[in-house]
């Protein structure tokens, strides 16, 4: 029979993670009304337990009920009845403590209004006002509590409620358990001391190494925590009864008793010597005679430390720390470089080729826009003006994202404030991660040009583009830097140098467009602006023509003062200080902040305006590509250098325009696989088990990620159409026309839903892995779809990739097939997620 006033009940409860068990055997029993201490040692099993009692976590064997109901199989029904607050909270950065008050009461299907909300965040002296990336562990433990408290539940899930606390705090708190206890409420309190249980607690299980080891009133398991004292006096018979009220098994032992209990009973300077008394003995002869011990005195001789003290350790141990990272970016960029270098070496071999696909290019402006200033028809020179841009774009995103990475990130995870109590410099941190930068730029830059030699390019004009695009790698690592010192959080620092990034570029773009380009020798000459980005610089150093050295010393010298200006702010910015000081926020939430999709639009909002702002530029560049095909329709020269650029066989139009739509697909695509991989990011933190502890279900979980994935593709897809009509509205072309290219825009959505699929299926079977074979399937995807045609690659390798089964509307008989099967999959991808997912311990 089922002790119905038991509201947790586990009887043999296991639980592997693989070959380790941790728990075994573990039998609980929390009773109606009572406050429940769980104790025992860190690592012994007690947070385990509890996700297993959320459902966040399956049993591997045992039972396990919570309210007489099994927790795995109707895990958001069980949560509207209690309340969770974790021994680690983790919360958004983003939102106020108020908000996240608001959010977490509101996922437990409560009223704001009608809560104690008010009344606690008084007694917790809260202010719900700042946000959460400025609070310190204590007052985000505050912000768990106080959205516990702020509804009554029948049960309360208590895992280290007071790490963090200070002790006025934690009587605070010890007042609420109280009072939700005098109020018929059970609370499960699980902790690693003693003290904090005492007070509180009705009944004590003590577990160990995944099992039970005592359980019982505190009175029934005082004698556990005993010593042994010796009373060396013989003790009469008044003396003996007044010791035995208030301590366990008095003993008489050679004349002398021996006391085991919790009273301190020793006498100054009686009973035996301490154990450890010569080395104090040793001590104090050390301090005695005033002279420092030999050790400590070659200490004191060694010379004056510097502001960069440290900075070469520092540098090995981010080396070390990011060797897997370098060694991927090397060997991605390594291949990237010789499928660019072949693709030039198979496809355009001949010197005529080339010409005609610079001409193409001068006569249409639009062309010019992920390419380079024409430098000459040579082949290296036509190589590094096809994909020279690209190359150094990525050596100025891996600057910036690795000295954010080193810099502010490491101050927001607190391994910064560490380093800084070290004994090293003031300046040693960042000038090590310029240092550890400046050396992966270096191994890119070698990986880059042996990839280039692979692939069929001359080999002193490969060591010389490695170089150059090495410098540009350069520039931007410390404007990573700067962006980490002006933000107050490593994901605005991001922003910011993404923003620098993109502004350099369009700089670059703007410059090539107003440059002279010689219609004989196809050399452009630079106008003034291309001395201003780094990018133009890169093409007019010329690596495979005559190195100019000109835009070489502007690259060093650029390096060189941004990272002075990156060490003389360090120097006097305060540690985690920056130039953009943090802002206060609402103390509310707004009334549609409710449900695990709706905060995860919230929180991705930034990325859906950039990834949105994305998808209008590539429309833009779309309805100009697509234009120029119906111009060049009217000049056989042009449309003939368009076809060699670009190749194939057909209408003009229709294979430009499918040429590039490509890009509008990749873009969605990468916005709902970004949009999925955040969800993979809140489990990682700990966001996703508060939710989850809250009442929100697995599948809700997963449907709402996936919901707001397919909102980011719809977001891209939409922008993108708006940027391209826009265009075409303004060239003056026919309805008819705008009508197709949103068409053959909104023909991208099946491809960018299967990836979301698949990537959704991987994060359920394989959540660790998500990022990694996320990236991997989209960069096979694109990488088929961009260049697999101009390397000849078989057909069968091409149809891997889903961008190329999408219709092309515009021809008279589009192909429609790809898209169902392409719609089908996805769906039964995404179900097959949510059905593993369903079955699937939470993985952080």
């Amino acid at each position: 029979m089922v002790d119905m006033t038991a509201v947790v009940r586990v009887r043999g409860l296991e639980k592997r993670f693989g070959s380790f068990r941790a728990l075994d055997g573990l039998d609980l029993e929390v009773d109606r009304g009572e406050v429940h201490g769980f104790l025992g040692p860190n690592g012994a099993g007690k947070s385990t337990t509890i996700r297993v009692l959320l459902g966040l976590y399956r049993p591997t064997g045992g039972s396990v009920s919570l309210f007489g109901r099994r927790p795995w199989e109707d895990p958001a029904g069980l949560h509207r009845r209690l309340a969770y607050v974790p021994g680690d909270v983790h919360l958004w950065p983003s939102l106020t403590g108020g908000q996240a008050i608001d959010l977490l009461i509101r996922l437990r299907g409560g009223d704001v209004a009608g809560s104690d909300r008010e009344r606690l965040i008084e007694a917790f002296e809260f202010d719900p006002s700042k946000r959460i990336r400025t609070l310190s562990k204590g007052n985000r433990q505050k912000v768990a509590l106080i959205a516990a408290f702020a509804l009554p539940v029948e049960l309360y899930i208590l895992d280290e409620p007071t790490s963090g606390l200070d002790p006025l705090m934690a009587r605070r708190f010890q007042a609420e358990v109280a009072r939700v206890a005098r109020e018929g409420a059970s609370v499960l309190l699980s902790s690693h001391i003693l003290a904090e249980v005492e007070e509180l607690a009705d009944r004590l299980s003590i577990i160990r190494q995944g099992r039970r080891m005592e359980t019982g009133t505190l009175a029934e398991l005082r004698h556990l925590t005993r010593s042994a004292y010796e009373i060396p006096e013989i003790l009469d018979a008044g003396a003996r009864a007044r010791l035995e009220a208030i301590a366990h098994d008095v003993v008489e032992w050679e004349g002398a008793d021996t006391l085991r209990g919790r009273a301190r009973c020793h006498r100054r300077g009686a009973g035996p010597a301490r154990r450890g008394g010569h080395r104090g003995a040793r001590r104090a002869a050390a301090v005695a005679g005033g002279a420092l011990p030999a050790p400590l005195r070659r200490c004191a001789r060694r010379r004056r430390a510097s502001r960069v003290t440290g900075a070469v350790l520092l540098t090995r141990a981010a080396l070390r720390r990011d060797r897997g990272r370098l060694l991927v970016w090397a060997i991605g960029l390594l291949a990237f470089a010789a499928v660019c270098s072949g693709h030039v070496t198979s496809g355009f071999d001949e010197e005529a080729l080339r010409a005609a696909s610079l001409r193409a290019a001068i006569d249409t402006p639009a062309l010019l826009v992920g390419r380079g200033l024409p430098m000459g028809t040579s082949h290296g020179a036509f190589l590094f003006y096809t994909y020279g841009v690209l190359l150094a774009n990525a050596f100025a995103l891996f600057a910036v994202l690795f000295t954010i990475r080193h810099g502010r990130a490491e101050e927001e995870d607190g391994s910064r404030e560490l380093l800084r109590a070290a004994a090293i410099g003031r300046l040693a941190a960042l000038a090590a991660a310029l240092a550890a930068g400046a050396a992966g730029v270096l191994l890119l830059a070698v990986a880059m040009a042996a990839g280039l030699v692979l692939g069929g390019a001359e080999p002193g004009g490969a060591l010389r583009a490695g170089m150059v695009c090495g410098l540009v790698g350069a520039v931007f690592l410390p404007l990573g830097a700067l962006a980490g010192q002006i933000a107050p959080t490593a994901r605005v620092a991001a922003a910011l140098a993404f923003a620098a990034i993109i502004g350099l570029f369009a700089v670059r773009v703007v410059a090539d467009l107003q440059a002279e380009v010689d219609p004989d020798t196809l050399i452009g000459a630079p106008a003034a602006s291309a001395w201003l980005s780094p990018f133009s610089l890169a093409g007019l150093a010329d690596p495979f023509g005559a190195l100019a050295p000109g835009p070489l010393a502007v690259l060093v010298a650029a390096s060189s003062a941004g990272a002075a200006v990156a060490l003389a702010v360090e120097l006097r910015r305060e540690f985690g200080g920056s130039l953009l000081r943090p802002r206060r926020g609402p103390t509310h939430a707004p009334a549609g902040l409710r449900g695990p999709l709706r905060i995860g639009l919230r929180l991705q909002r930034s990325a859906l305006l950039a990834m949105a702002a994305a998808g209008a530029v590539v429309g833009v560049f779309v309805a100009l590509m697509a234009g120029s095909a119906i111009d060049a329709e009217r000049a056989p020269g042009l449309e003939t250098a368009i076809r060699d650029v670009v190749g194939g066989g057909g209408p003009l139009y229709d294979l430009l325009l499918g040429y590039v739509m490509v890009l509008v697909g990749e873009c969605a695509a990468v916005a709902g696989v970004l949009a999925l991989l955040h969800a993979r990011r809140e489990e990682v933190v700990g966001n996703a088990e508060l939710v989850r502890g809250a009442a929100v279900g697995p599948v809700r979980w997963l449907v709402s990620a996936l919901l707001a994935g397919v909102l980011a593709i719809l977001l891209s897809l939409a922008s993108s159409a708006l940027g391209s009509a826009a265009v075409y509205v303004l060239q003056g072309r026919s309805g008819g026309a705008v009508a197709e290219v949103l068409g053959a825009t909104a023909a991208q959505l099946p491809a960018a839903l299967l990836f979301l699929g698949i990537i959704a299926l991987v994060f359920a079977a394989l959540p660790r892995f998500t990022g990694g074979i996320a990236w991997a399937v989209l960069a096979l995807g694109v990488v088929l779809a961009e260049l697999g045609g101009r390397l000849g690659l078989p057909a069968w390798v091409l149809s891997l990739s889903p961008f190329l089964h999408s219709p092309l509307v515009t021809m008279p008989d589009p192909r429609w097939s790809g898209a169902v099967w392409m719609t089908g999959a996805a769906l039964a991808a995404a179900a097959g997620a949510v059905a593993i997912h369903r079955r699937r311990d939470l993985d952080p």
